[in-house]
């Protein structure tokens, strides 16, 4: 490698003695060729080469040999500069336009390329495939389900949080104290809820992490406390309320809700976007009979609008109830079962699914989405961060499922139970006077009589008869004389 250096060097030394003690340019371009061919990458080999053409005074050369050091040189901005000082100086307005845009295309390139590189780095992290075991439950469903006391777990209840941060910023926040996890809670779209748990060493650490309850965190202020593990006792506890004023307060609610039993918390939300807001609130009990009473406030009016009153379910009893199940959108209707199995477990390794569901009409055509059970709750959220996700040439949609996977149904079967029972019921309700074939119906080309003439019309007319032929009779005066005597 040395020696390779080392005659590069030659090369520079015996060009420069070609131009400026020999005079002799082709001589002086050929070493230079094999010069940057070598160490091409570097500013210094091209304004070497560019300063030995300028002593054979080559503009032309100079400035394709400009254009060839920029696009192949790695230090583009130092050559860049140079180039466009030097044009400047020797040349036109419009050679200094071409050699900025020359400058600002080589910066957008660099630019993507470092993107590109960044995004290659995350997929192959991503892709790495591993291996999955489905581990066997010893434990009833209720007790592995059922978190760790606080004693062992000492995690702190962070609320507050902006949408924005990731695990990293708020691990980095609580410096000083030994962190050992950090999780953001998400919705099935991936999106902050405001909130998260961090786990740490010691029972004291945990203690000591509350001095950060009401500090300003990234412009917000945030809530520190001990967290209490979720339990299904509290559940039973605590109510739903939905369809909120915008003027209903908490004060409200707890003078509304009071007269059922001592209330132990009042929590009062707003979600969805400016233009829709959506409020509700949790109220929980100090006992499980007070909550039962409170479903009396079901359709209550309050400030205007009927209130609904439902008993609450945590997220993590939905989840617990919906499994690893993630929702696959968008899908080519050419996709089957096999292929959506391949693309997981390409991502996301050997056995890492359990099952999937493609959905399908009644006559057996894929819908264009499918639900898949993945075999761990890590494995969802890797699934949700994919980026990559193209299955049969068409980009699909990958979000956490809001219900339960189910078994695939027998669509022929079903489709001709159903046709069976409308066809029952159409001659079930049928008129009996309604005859199932209908025969031609003659027409009848015969004149109908006409009607007798009612007895005052008949009269009627021979009335005007007879004055007709009066009339006749008479003359002018004579007619004249009879209007006048009427």
């Amino acid at each position: 490698m040395l020696e390779k250096s080392i005659a590069v060097e030659l090369l520079l030394q015996w060009a420069e003695i070609e131009t400026y003690k020999l005079k002799n340019k082709e001589k002086a371009k050929e070493l230079m060729e094999l010069y940057v061919k070598e160490n091409g990458s570097t500013s210094h080999a091209w304004l070497n080469y560019i300063k030995f053409m300028r002593y054979f005074d080559d503009t032309k050369s100079m400035r394709t040999l400009c254009k060839r050091g920029l696009e192949y040189c790695n230090e583009y901005e130092i050559f860049g500069n140079a180039w466009l000082e030097w044009e400047k100086k020797f040349g036109t307005i419009y050679t200094v336009i071409e050699c900025e845009d020359k400058i600002q295309k080589k910066k957008k390139k660099a630019i993507e390329r470092e993107e590109q590189k960044k995004t290659e780095m995350i997929l192959e992290e991503v892709k790495k495939p591993k291996e999955y075991k489905h581990k066997e439950r010893t434990k009833s469903a209720e007790e592995f389900n059922k978190p760790p006391p606080l004693s062992e777990r000492n995690t702190l209840f962070i609320r507050g949080i902006p949408e924005d941060i990731v695990e990293e910023e708020l691990k980095e926040y609580f410096k000083g104290i030994d962190v050992i996890s950090v999780r953001i809670v998400r919705d099935e779209k991936w999106k902050s809820r405001g909130i998260a748990y961090i786990d740490v060493r010691t029972a004291d650490m945990a203690k000591d992490s509350l001095k950060f309850d009401g500090t300003e965190f990234k412009g917000s202020k945030i809530e520190v406390k001990l967290s209490e593990p979720p339990s299904a006792e509290r559940d039973k506890k605590t109510l739903y309320v939905s369809n909120l004023n915008s003027q209903v307060t908490k004060e409200m609610l707890e003078e509304k809700f009071n007269k059922y039993g001592a209330i132990r918390e009042i929590r009062v939300l707003t979600r969805g976007t400016a233009e829709k807001p959506r409020r509700f609130a949790y109220v929980e009990y100090e006992s499980e009979e007070s909550a039962k009473k409170a479903l009396d406030m079901d359709k209550m009016i309050i400030e205007g609008t009927a209130i609904q009153v439902r008993a609450s379910i945590s997220d993590k009893n939905k989840r617990d109830n919906i499994g690893c199940t993630v929702h696959v959108n968008n899908l080519s209707f050419a996709a089957t079962e096999d292929d959506i199995i391949s693309h997981f477990e390409k991502y996301l390794g050997q056995n890492s699914t359990i099952r999937c569901v493609l959905v399908k009409d009644n006559e057996g055509k894929s819908k264009g989405f499918a639900y898949v059970e993945l075999s761990e709750e890590e494995l969802v959220q890797q699934a949700i961060r994919l980026k990559d996700n193209v299955i049969k040439g068409r980009p699909v949609k990958i979000e956490r499922s809001t219900r339960k996977i189910t078994e695939k149904k027998d669509v022929k079967e079903s489709f001709r139970k159903r046709k069976k029972s409308e066809k029952g019921r159409e001659h079930k309700y049928k008129p009996k006077d309604v005859k199932r074939k209908h025969k031609k119906q003659k027409i009848d080309t015969t004149v109908p009589e006409a009607e007798p003439k009612a007895k005052e019309v008949v009269k009627i007319e021979k009335e005007a008869e007879t004055n007709k032929e009066t009339k006749e009779g008479m003359t002018n005066e004579d007619f004249r004389r009879a209007l006048f005597n009427k």
